[in-house]
């Protein structure tokens, strides 16, 4: 028995559409399967402040550590962070870091300086009109 055993081409070269349509059925699934998962958007992004959670030893032991990092890098789960204190690099998954509100000067003296307004305004008494007969 001699032939040819046929050949087939699984590129997209011949039809441009193909890796469009493949692309888009990847993307339906993924968004299915987060749907069902109940799955949420990851809130920490690179540049945000947070705090690392630690292993808890024992009952007194506190479930992070009050050190800031900075997101440093994110891919997918997985996070790089940079400590503040000394710039040491810490890379774990997403759920073992807590994010927290950034404390800086500049937040802490705009609150100041409201307060201090507010203060000025509520210690001014109210200001009479007297009209001139």
């Amino acid at each position: 028995m001699q032939g040819k055993i046929p050949q087939f081409s699984l590129s997209g070269e011949e039809n441009p559409e193909v890796p469009q349509k493949d692309a888009l059925a990847k993307q339906k699934v993924s968004m299915y399967a987060g749907r069902r998962a109940n799955a949420k958007p990851l809130p920490i992004r690179e540049v945000d402040t947070v705090l690392l959670r630690q292993e808890k030893k024992n009952k007194l032991s506190k479930t992070a550590q009050y050190t800031q990092y900075t997101v440093f890098q994110k891919k997918g789960s997985m996070v790089t962070a940079e400590r503040t204190t000394d710039g040491r690099m810490v890379p774990r998954n997403t759920k073992d870091f807590k994010s927290c509100p950034p404390s800086t000067k500049e937040t802490t003296r705009a609150t100041l300086v409201d307060k201090v307004d507010d203060a000025t305004v509520a210690a001014k008494p109210p200001s009479t009109v007297s009209e001139c007969s």
